[in-house]
């Protein structure tokens, strides 16, 4: 057997809002509302939580030390995951090297990323040591349509790369 809740819409008929099937499976017909500050769990251990604060943030909580949170598409496949680690991995389950595996991306065609920024403004890559904002910077300048790479924060231009291809190093030309 098995466990019907139904609402009427003040007419004859009956709409099935929830189910408990004999297997103790629930099945949702509508929205399930929990209220700000109120948690969903889900899993034995409260593995994965959705949540709504007061101030307004939207949390989805992954508490588990093994596995990953798998973001799958409808034929069940991978399309995300994020392991026990931290690390990212999009279209893999095989995190990259060693020193380069916090975010791997993978296909099996031609693979790639797209930093989009407005058309006068700046596309950056910035690395950083813990203690450092910006120690090194690979630019694009939509404004100038050049490629820059900048050591040693907002310093000088090391390389330049304008829109006719020529070539800047250490702020003197290199070609006209």
């Amino acid at each position: 057997g098995e466990i019907l809740f139904s609402t009427s819409n003040g007419g004859s008929s009956l709409s099935t809002r929830m189910k408990i099937q004999q297997d103790g499976t629930v099945r949702y017909y509508n929205s399930i509302f929990g209220g700000d500050n109120k948690p969903i769990y889900l899993g034995n251990a409260n593995d994965l939580s959705l949540f709504h604060d007061s101030g307004g943030a939207s949390i989805i909580r992954y508490n588990h030390t093994v596995g990953g949170l798998h973001f799958r598409n409808n034929s069940n496949a991978d399309q995300m995951i994020i392991d026990s680690s931290g690390r990212v991995m999009i279209g893999t389950n095989s995190a990259g090297s060693a020193t380069g595996d916090e975010f791997t991306i993978a296909t099996s065609e031609h693979t790639g990323m797209t930093i989009r920024s407005g058309t006068s403004h700046e596309g950056n890559i910035f690395f950083a040591d813990s203690g450092y904002g910006s120690a090194g910077i690979v630019r694009y300048d939509h404004s100038a349509n050049a490629m820059i790479f900048k050591t040693n924060a907002q310093g000088t231009d090391k390389l330049r790369i304008n829109a006719n291809g020529h070539l800047s190093l250490g702020g003197s030309n290199v070609t006209d």
